[in-house]
Formats: C-alpha cells, sequence, structure tokens
C-alpha cells in the first residue's frame, strides 16, 4: 500500500469516525430535547388538575373531550390498579388545551364557549388515594404499576416511557392534593418517527462527508506528496547514474518537504566533499609514493646490474633501500590509518586522558634520547582510546622530530586539553592552519623525514570526537601543539 494510499485512508476513518460521533451526539441531543420539551408540556397540563381536590379534578377531567368521539364521558371506579381499567370515550370539543370549560347560568353548557379539545395523542387518569381509576380519557391505556399506587398514596412525581398495546408513550405521574394522582400519557409515535428521520439524514450527511472526504484527500495527497515522488524520481535517477551529485532546486517553503530537500542536498554536498577528498588522498599518496618507490626500484636495480660493486657502495646501496623501504611501510601505514580514522566499528569509552597520554609519553621515551617532561591533572573523556593515544603519538613524533638536541619536550594533561611543546625552529604563521592537511610540510620540511599526514591524523581524531586541534607560537620560541577534546562531567573512578 503506497503512502498516498495510507495518508486517503486515515483521512477518511478518521472523517468516518468524527461523521459518526457527531450524528450519534446529535442524535441524543435531539432526542434528548424532544422528550424534555413534551416531559415539560405534559407537566405543565398535569400541574391544572393536581393542586384540586379530588372530586373537582374528575369533574374537570370529564370536561376533556376527543375529537373523533361521541357525546358523554364514561368513568369507572374500583378497578384493579395494576391491570388498568376500562377506557371511558370523551366528549367533541373544538379546541387542544387542558383547562375547565365554560359553563352558562343553571351549569348548563355555553355554547359560545366550546368544552376543551383533548389532543388525540394524549390521555388522562384520574387514580384514588389507593391506586384506583376513577377515571379515565383518550384512547392510550395507561398501565398503573407499584410506583404509581405509592405517589397515589404518599405524593410526588415520575415520569417515565414504556410501550402500551404496542405504542411508545410517555407517562407522567404527579400526586394530587389530598390524596390520588393524576396521570398524563402522551403518544410518542411521533417524534421517534422524527428520530428516526434525522438519523437517517445524519447517515447520509455522514456517508456524503465520507465520500467527500476521500476525493479530497486523493487529491491533496496527490499535491502533497508531489516533492517527494519527485525526490524519489531523483533517487532512482542517481542510483544508475552515481557521478552526478548536483544540487536539487530548493524550494521556497520551510515545511518538512523543504527540509527534506534541504538535508538531500547537505547529503550531496557532503558526498561531494568526500569524492573530493578521496581523489585528492589518491593523487597525493601516488605522488608521495612515487619518491621512495623510485629510489627503492634504482637501488635494487643498481645492486642487480652492478655485481662487481665494492663492499662499502653495496653496503650504503642496502642502506638506503632499507630506509627508503621503512619509509614507504611507514607512509603505507599513515594513509591506512588516515583512511581508517572515524570509523564506527569501535565504539565510545569512558577513559582516562591523563593515563592514557602518560602511557604514550613512557612509550615514546624508550624510543628517543630527547628528555619528555609531563605534567597532568586528572580527567575523562569519551572516545576510542586507540585514536587518542595515536594522535598524542603524532604530536610527541612530530616534536621530537623538531626540537634540537638536548631540548626538553613539554608535555601537560588538563581540563581535557594535552599540550606538547618543543623548541624547535616553530612553524610560520601562514602555515600553522595548512599544516593539518594532507601531505602538507612547513618549510625546511625537506630536512626531516616524514609524510606530512601525522598533523592530518591529530585533526582527524579532534573532528572524530568532536574536538579541534590547532598550533601556537610561544614568545620564547618553538611550537606548542594542542589537542583538544570534551570532558565528562562524571570523572571515571
Amino acid at each position: 500500500m503506497s503512502l498516498r494510499t495510507r495518508l486517503t485512508l486515515t483521512v477518511v476513518i478518521a472523517v468516518l469516525f468524527a461523521g459518526i460521533g457527531i450524528a450519534a451526539i446529535g442524535s441524543w441531543a435531539t432526542r434528548h430535547e424532544l422528550y424534555r420539551s413534551a416531559e415539560q408540556t405534559m407537566q405543565t397540563e398535569i400541574e391544572r388538575l393536581v393542586d384540586r381536590p379530588a372530586f373537582a379534578r374528575s369533574r374537570l377531567i370529564e370536561q376533556f373531550q376527543r375529537a373523533d368521539a361521541g357525546v358523554g364521558v364514561t368513568g369507572t371506579t374500583g378497578t384493579n390498579p395494576l391491570g388498568g381499567g376500562s377506557r371511558p370515550n370523551g366528549l367533541t370539543g373544538s379546541n387542544g388545551q387542558l383547562g375547565r370549560g365554560q359553563r352558562g347560568p343553571g351549569g348548563q353548557r355555553n355554547p359560545n364557549n366550546p368544552a376543551p379539545l383533548l389532543p388525540q395523542d394524549r390521555s388522562i387518569q384520574d387514580l384514588s388515594i389507593n391506586g384506583q381509576i376513577i377515571l379515565s380519557v383518550g384512547s392510550i391505556v395507561i398501565p398503573v404499576d407499584s410506583t404509581d399506587i405509592e405517589i397515589a398514596a404518599n405524593g410526588g412525581s415520575r415520569t417515565h416511557t414504556l410501550v402500551s398495546n404496542g405504542v411508545h408513550i410517555m407517562v407522567v405521574t404527579e400526586g394530587g392534593l389530598g390524596g390520588g394522582a393524576v396521570q398524563i400519557a402522551r403518544d410518542l409515535t411521533e417524534i421517534d418517527a422524527a428520530l428516526i428521520r434525522i438519523r437517517n439524514l445524519a447517515a447520509l450527511i455522514c456517508a456524503l462527508g465520507v465520500l467527500f472526504a476521500a476525493v479530497i484527500g486523493l487529491v491533496m495527497t496527490r499535491k502533497a506528496m508531489k516533492p517527494i515522488e519527485e525526490l524519489t524520481d531523483d533517487l532512482e535517477r542517481r542510483a544508475s547514474n552515481p557521478d552526478d551529485l548536483s544540487a536539487l532546486p530548493t524550494p521556497e517553503r520551510f515545511d518538512e518537504v523543504g527540509r527534506l530537500t534541504a538535508s538531500y542536498n547537505s547529503l550531496l554536498a557532503a558526498l561531494t566533499g568526500s569524492r573530493e577528498q578521496q581523489r585528492a588522498l589518491v593523487a597525493d599518496a601516488s605522488h608521495e609514493l612515487r619518491t621512495p618507490i623510485t629510489s627503492l626500484r634504482t637501488s635494487i636495480e643498481l645492486l642487480h646490474r652492478a655485481p662487481d660493486l665494492d663492499e662499502a657502495t653495496r653496503r650504503e646501496l642496502i642502506a638506503n633501500s632499507v630506509e627508503e623501504l621503512e619509509e614507504l611501510t611507514h607512509l603505507v601505514n599513515e594513509i591506512v590509518e588516515l583512511a581508517v580514522v572515524g570509523s564506527a566499528d569501535t565504539p565510545f569509552d569512558a577513559c582516562k586522558l591523563d593515563e592514557l597520554v602518560e602511557n604514550v609519553v613512557i612509550r615514546a621515551r624508550r624510543r628517543t634520547m630527547s628528555e619528555i617532561a609531563f605534567t597532568s591533572i586528572a580527567c575523562s573523556v569519551s572516545g576510542r582510546p586507540a585514536r587518542i593515544e595515536r594522535a598524542v603519538n603524532n604530536l610527541l613524533e612530530n616534536a621530537v622530530k623538531w626540537s634540537p638536541p638536548g631540548a626538553p619536550i613539554e608535555v601537560a594533561v588538563a581540563a581535557g586539553r594535552v599540550t606538547v611543546r618543543d623548541h624547535g625552529p616553530g612553524i610560520a604563521a601562514e602555515d600553522r592552519t595548512r599544516v593539518f592537511e594532507r601531505f602538507a610540510r612547513g618549510r625546511d620540511a625537506e630536512k626531516v623525514a616524514g609524510s606530512g599526514l601525522g598533523l592530518a591524523i591529530v585533526s582527524q581524531v579532534a573532528k572524530e570526537h568532536s574536538g579541534r586541534a590547532w598550533v601556537e607560537a610561544p614568545v620564547d620560541g618553538g611550537t606548542l601543539a594542542i589537542l583538544e577534546l570534551p570532558v565528562l562531567t562524571s570523572p571515571v573512578p
């Protein structure tokens, strides 16, 4: 599955769940609001009845009529409170409000003020103090349970929904004045049908939203993935043509794609620099190797072609050959060492820098007649001990080569800094940075044997350990070479 497809599916699934959540919450809120409105209406209607004595409540209930019923009100008493009871027919009227009908003189109903009309989705029921149905008006059968009986006896109120004779209804039961209770029921069929229509509409909107999100997701992901696809195509093209290291056009954007392009260009620049360094190393190495190889070949050919050379000349040629071979071996070792510096095969370890440098000084004292003074303050660094020892050894070898006979070499360690001081001719100001380049040698370098790679290795080791290396010229002459490495905050015990 492609990244574009995964992003589109993510958008679609997110919109789907969001739509389902919104539809569910909206349906619940609508149902709650409609039921609450119906309950409030019924409570308002029932309050007109419960604040009257029992005999007055019955007379008021008798006045409610159904539009489709004949004249007359049928009441029943003494019925089973849990079994319902008989249902009287209402009287025909004109309006749908609950309340007292208007009567004329002599108790006759005034024709100009018709009796109140009981809505077709309502039923009213009057209960006695012991829960028996006294009077019931309307077509909805209102069951009476133990809770309703308790309200009729002790007062209180209750609202609940139930299914009666296959009809979903809401019933409000409230205790009346002086005992008994009044129940009003409302048919919820229309409200439930409206809720179903709302849920269906919400489902349709959710489906359309998902479809719209899928289309928008495809369009947007295609536009968003276009720079990445172009970058992928460029990588595939460069894989077949590794010589092409030209940078990509930098987009004028600062998002993830812009950062990725900039990082890719940085990688190409680093590869270009590495390739140039490799070419320079090969060219410089071939140039430096040519001299000892030529000299060694000349000496061997002369020994081969002139077997009648005197013994002194022969020994001199052999000694020169051995010396050139040693120089060649040393040069090859330096090139190999320079090539492997920075290898990630050896992990970093916490080590005591003062002890590492002291070990290098002890070995150097065995190989030279020069006096080497050593002072140190304990400090710890994180790195590759063998690389650090090699860098310090190169600094010492360089100091020994340039130090005049009898002059001491001073080595000091403190706070992650290794300093090596000699009292030789020093390094010219214009050569102090160049001496750390590969095969770079200072003035009068031809008088002293060397490959020109020792300080380059020191510089590489410093960079490998996030440190630095440089040389200074003391006021009293000589050279002060410095290797500085980051110090550990927690010293090695």
